[in-house]
């Protein structure tokens, strides 16, 4: 009978098993609906763009805007951007002039005054200005992009030939220029806010002026500057009779002139300055800078306050290094001027090469190391201690322990 019983009970639960099976593996048709639909969104779809494929055209709207192909503008300026919201997408492509004198030839891209948030990016404007020994000359645009806006931001386009400014949006408008070129302007390369990993070479007038320059490199052919900025870090300039870098204040960078000042900053750290004529490298304070003359009668290092680890040379008849304090430097005439020439110097070594000049001049020298090449003055000061001759005289009004 319990066997009977049990029997029952298994085959009653076999049966509610196989069914809950049945209903657990019942899937439907495999047979599909159709076609998957397409899940991707177009560019329009994410950011809706407007084609521009003619020039003269003008923005009178905020949003995304990119060129179709190559444009030449034939007549003023090439595109107007009269709206705040702006980004402009060159996409690649190059924006000419056919007008044959620049001076009458516009603007490639002109902000109009008072609109903010613009963007231009990824790009080429092209003109035909040239510069020789007569100036800037040529066919093609004034100038590249300008204007009075705000909040604007300039990316990956390169500007050439132009009679006029390259880029110039203001210095005092939060505007920023970055990773851009201009070459050959009659006028500034790149005058905006922050400009950063940029180029601006053969300027007429400033290669770069701005408020802050990092990674850059500017280019002045007149008696304007390289770089005029605040503060300039990891730059280089170049001038023909202008300052190399002009800044209140610059961090590794390197200045350059034929017949101006290389580099002229406030506080200088980690920089060189060179000139042709003119003082190497002149800053109120410098420390770990480097300055070199060419010029009769100049300097290569001038420091007003102080100059700490430093080097100065002149190939003339001035200071290798002048300061009101002299650490840990080492200053060379390589004619008859003086090596070093401070108010007080520690542990400084100078050097002249000739008779008329002077190793180290010193109000208060103190562990030094003059030397005359030509066996004149070594080291002059009027109180010298724990100094050394190396060769040439010493005239010295208080002697501590010195040969």
């Amino acid at each position: 009978m319990k066997t009977q019983l049990k029997l029952a009970a298994l085959a009653l639960l076999l049966s509610t098993l196989n069914f809950q099976l049945s209903t657990c593996f019942a899937q439907g048709s495999l047979t599909p609906p159709g076609a998957p639909a397409p899940t991707m969104k177009t560019l329009d779809q994410i950011e809706a763009r407007t084609p521009i494929s003619s020039l003269p055209y003008t923005i009178t709207y905020g949003g995304s805007y990119y060129l179709t192909g190559n444009l030449t503008a034939s007549a003023a300026n090439g595109i107007v951007i009269a709206a705040s919201g702006v980004t402009l997408d060159l996409n690649g492509y190059t924006i000419y002039s056919s007008v044959p004198l620049a001076q009458n030839g516009g603007t490639a891209i002109l902000l109009n005054d008072g609109i903010t948030d613009v963007t231009i990016q990824n790009g080429h404007i092209f003109s035909g200005v040239a510069h020789s020994v007569l100036g800037y000359f040529g066919s093609g645009f004034g100038a590249g992009i300008t204007g009075g806006a705000s909040d604007i931001t300039i990316r990956n386009v390169s500007v050439s030939g132009c009679q006029y400014q390259g880029i110039s949006v203001g210095i005092s408008k939060a505007n920023l220029v970055e990773s851009c070129v201009v070459q050959t302007v009659g006028n500034d390369g790149i005058d905006a806010t922050t400009v950063t990993h940029s180029v601006a070479l053969d300027c007429g007038v400033d290669g770069i002026y701005c408020t802050e320059a990092s990674d850059s490199r500017g280019q002045s052919t007149s008696s304007a500057n390289g770089i005029s900025a605040n503060t300039v870090n990891n730059c280089v300039g170049d001038s023909s009779a202008g300052d190399g870098i002009l800044a209140g204040s610059a961090l590794n960078c390197s200045g350059s002139s034929d017949s101006g000042v290389g580099l002229y900053v406030g506080n200088a750290e980690n920089c060189f300055g060179s000139s042709l004529s003119s003082i190497g490298l002149y800053a109120s304070t410098a420390v770990n800078c480097s300055g070199i003359s060419h010029g009769s009668g100049s300097y290569g290092v001038v420091a007003s306050y102080s100059a700490q680890n430093c080097y100065g040379l002149t190939f003339g008849n001035g200071y290798g290094i002048s300061t009101s304090v002299a650490q840990n430097c080492r200053g060379e005439s390589d004619a008859s001027g003086y090596g070093i020439y401070a108010d007080i110097a520690t542990g400084c070594y100078g050097y002249c090469q000739n008779v008329g000049g002077i190793g180290i001049h010193s109000r208060n020298a103190s562990y030094c190391v003059g030397e005359n090449g030509a066996g004149g003055v070594a080291l002059q000061s009027t109180i010298a201690s724990g100094c050394i001759n190396v060769s040439g005289t010493t005239s010295a009004t208080y002697k501590y322990n010195m040969p």
